[in-house]
């Protein structure tokens, strides 16, 4: 029998995007972070900036 929780960070993908949107009078930037869980599917979007 395995311990399930050892298991919790096996097959995800975690993804960090960041960027600058135009804008006036100065860009805004943003950063986000994203863990998918390629056995489900599962992500959620979290705002880390």
């Amino acid at each position: 029998m395995s311990d399930t929780s050892s298991l919790d960070l096996h097959n995800v993908l975690s993804i960090e995007i960041k960027g600058r949107l135009w804008c006036v009078p100065y860009p805004l930037e943003f950063l986000f972070r994203t863990d998918v869980d390629l056995e489900n599917g599962h992500f959620e979007l979290k705002d880390a900036g």
